[in-house]
């Protein structure tokens, strides 16, 4: 949740399209679909928000947006997660996270800058997680409750 959240707060400070708008990536259905939001941005920009409110939900499907990269980003939270707490999963989360790293870009979905970001928002999403769950632990284990899940280092 909180990758969500820091990603979508990156994308209202440092809105950006991404390099589709300058050319076709390699799958034409998802170059179609590019064209689609990129159509319904220039108008919802052209119209504004009485556009928006009357043909917004009919149309509007994800927000249009490259910094950062939360495709980069999610797969990378996953990795750590299996990192840290599941490293049979290393291998093939190491697959998925190269994967999507690649095509993140290839597919003209993100620029290259994007997906370092999104990967550090990752990490930061990811260590802050982890200190309130210890601060969580911490807590429970001073009131003399049972910890159902315990601190890692």
């Amino acid at each position: 949740m909180l990758l969500q959240v820091i990603g979508t707060i990156g994308y209202l400070i440092a809105p950006a399209l991404g390099p589709f708008i300058y050319e076709a990536g390699v799958d034409p259905t998802i170059s179609g679909g590019q064209r689609s939001m990129l159509e319904f941005y220039r108008i919802s920009v052209a119209e504004g928000p009485e556009w928006l409110s009357k043909h917004g939900g009919a149309n509007f499907t994800v927000g249009l947006a490259a910094m950062p990269s939360l495709h980069s980003a999610s797969a990378f939270l996953f990795f750590l997660f299996a990192w840290h707490h599941g490293k049979i999963l290393v291998p093939l989360y190491s697959f998925i996270l190269f994967f999507i790293l690649i095509t993140a870009v290839a597919s003209r979905w993100h620029y290259l800058i994007d997906v370092p970001v999104g990967m550090l928002i990752a990490w930061a999403s990811y260590a802050l997680a982890e200190r309130l769950a210890k601060g969580q632990a911490a807590t429970a284990e001073i009131d003399g409750a049972n910890v159902p899940y315990p601190a890692t280092a």
